[in-house]
């Protein structure tokens, strides 16, 4: 494939001038004639803003393909300590051929500081060329959602837009950063233990069965405790005391609390029996059955928890998988957070404990989103099927919480051998081959039907919480990579987006994606930007929005900040 591109380049020189240049031999052509047709290029270029550069370190070998193919002309910088630097025009002439750093040099001295119309950055060189024309990269100027800090306040952004009873499919997250966001996130782990003992019992479908009046079972103190504080918590949200999907841990004491937990680990995770008779049984199951449907009301954000209360912490500015724990202890967080050397933030976020499974082993999706901005649109971008299986190499299970079982970030996976045989050792499907997959169970619309539409309603989401909080200068455009995982009933939830998704050929499965990708995005931000009838390949619109209704938009917010902060300043002097 990497041959392929590079004849491609090569064979491209010749295509580019039609003026009657194109019979220029390198054996058997003039000087003059050879210089005549490489300022022709350079002109042309020039006249139809096709100069590009790309600075990021791997090559990306596609890239340039795609834009050479269009008539682009690459302006390589040619670092003064290079012997190209130096030699003139004559002795470049002399040595350039297709594609070699003697033409690449020769072409960045006729273009001479003419600035490329199409710039391709790493992460962080955005006020390095800040002033380029067209750059693939945007400015975050409030939070910024590709951080794991950064992505807690726009989930919270999320949920305030969307209302009440509404959640969007992002796992529940808190940034801990002191003791308060400890106690904040403790109050959530607590809760969720309490909802996931009444939700076992409940979906069991017959709770009676779980009951005994055999000695040494599990108390039933524990189940009722339980029971009493999800009730308190409903009645304190009626009469108004709590907010719709607040909760508070303040309905039971340490004592309580210890039986709630002990309950709890003896039920769901022991599969133990409560002590009682069938007469307490039923009234028991009567009242879970009674008190399940205001849960699912007041707190939808627990529907897709699962029983087990596993949550997944990690350090707010690391990747690669570095410096994740998946436990359902409170203290082992604690632990972590307080005693680490280096003194980190970090996320921690509600772990998906019921996912899909493929051959019984765990994955997630990497996808992308496209954030594109012109003269006159804010847009965000998906491509349809173009995206990565990234699985684990051990069979999943909640019984043992090492990488090779939930850790899905390539760098972990290739720690380990593939153990799952119908999985292959890259630990990587194609998208293609996922369908085939669901086509095999009996689902083979489950995609497109519903996993994908939900996708690109969470990626809707995420453009627009996103639309106020990055500077809106025209031509400039990023590719985030963003991670999916589906839980057991085909709902996809995102669980982080990331700047600067890497484009290199790992495996022969994303050496295919990437290369699809590639060519693609060219299509949205070249071809599209120039004709906005021209078509974008798989690429797709999941939001748009015009710059001047935006802009509206956030004056009208500011006054209304100001107006408040003036109100509040008034009630203060009043009262003081």
């Amino acid at each position: 494939m990497v041959l392929l591109e590079n004849y491609m380049i090569q064979r491209r020189r010749s295509e580019i001038v039609t003026n009657g240049n194109s019979n220029c031999d390198d054996n058997t052509s003039s000087w003059q004639n050879r210089l005549n047709y490489y300022k022709a290029l350079v002109r042309k270029a020039i006249d139809e803003k096709k100069i590009f550069r790309i600075t990021a370190r791997n090559t990306l070998i596609k890239l340039k393909a795609e834009l050479l193919n269009r008539g682009f002309i690459e302006n390589v910088v040619i670092s003064p300590q290079s012997i190209y630097y130096r030699m003139s025009v004559k002795t470049l002439l002399d040595g350039a051929r297709s594609g070699n750093e003697f033409e690449d040099a020769l072409i960045s001295k006729l273009l001479a500081n003419h600035k490329p119309n199409f710039l391709w950055a790493p992460v962080g060189h955005y006020h390095v060329h800040a002033t380029a024309n067209q750059l693939n990269r945007i400015e975050f100027t409030g939070t910024n959602i590709i951080t794991k800090l950064g992505i807690c306040e726009h989930v919270k952004k999320i949920n305030k837009q969307m209302g009440k009873g509404m959640i969007v499919n992002i796992p529940r997250m808190y940034e801990l950063t002191d003791d308060a966001d400890l106690a904040k996130f403790q109050k959530d782990f607590n809760w969720s233990i309490v909802v996931g003992l009444i939700s076992f019992l409940h979906d069991q479908g017959n709770i009676e069965k779980w009951f005994s009046t055999r000695h040494y079972q599990v108390e039933l103190s524990g189940v009722l405790y339980a029971i009493d504080c999800v009730n308190n918590a409903i009645k304190a949200i009626e009469a108004g005391h709590l907010e719709h999907g607040e909760i508070d841990d303040s309905y039971f004491n340490t004592y309580q609390w210890r039986v709630i937990l002990k309950t709890h680990k003896a039920l769901v995770k022991q599969r133990g029996r409560i002590h009682g008779s069938c007469e307490i049984a039923l009234d028991v199951a009567q009242k879970i059955r009674g008190i399940m449907q205001y849960i699912k009301y007041y707190w939808p954000q627990h529907k897709y928890d699962g029983y087990n209360n596993v949550w997944i912490l990690k350090p707010g500015c690391a990747n690669r998988g570095e410096g994740i724990i998946i436990t359902d202890e409170f203290r082992r967080l604690r632990r972590q957070i307080r005693n680490d050397p280096k003194h980190r933030k970090y996320v921690v976020q509600k772990y998906v404990e019921r996912p899909f499974t493929i051959h019984s082993t765990k994955f997630d999706l990497r996808l992308y989103l496209l954030i594109v901005i012109d003269e006159h649109f804010y847009r965000g971008w998906t491509p349809k099927n173009i995206g990565d299986v990234k699985i684990c190499s051990m069979p999943y299970t909640l019984d043992c919480f090492s990488d090779g079982r939930h850790i899905t970030n390539t760098v972990v996976q290739e720690k380990y051998k593939q153990q799952t045989l119908p999985l292959p050792d890259q630990h990587m499907w194609s998208l293609d081959t996922l369908f085939e997959y669901f086509e095999n169970i009996g689902q083979p619309d489950i995609y497109t039907r519903k996993i994908y539409p939900s996708i690109k309603e969470t990626l809707r989401q995420v453009s627009v919480s996103c639309r106020d909080e990055v500077e809106l200068c025209p031509l400039r455009f990023e590719l985030f990579g963003v991670d999916v995982i589906i839980d057991h009933d085909f709902t996809p939830y995102l669980l982080e987006v990331n700047r600067g998704p890497s484009l290199q050929h790992f495996t022969p499965v994303s050496v295919l994606a990437n290369n699809k990708l590639i060519a693609d995005l060219v299509k949205v931000v070249i071809d599209h930007n120039r004709d906005p009838s021209a078509p974008t390949g798989t690429f797709e619109i999941v939001y748009e929005s015009n710059i001047e209704d935006i802009v509206n938009d956030t004056r009208v917010s500011d006054v209304n900040s100001r107006k408040q902060s003036l109100d509040m300043s008034w009630i203060k002097t009043f009262c003081s």
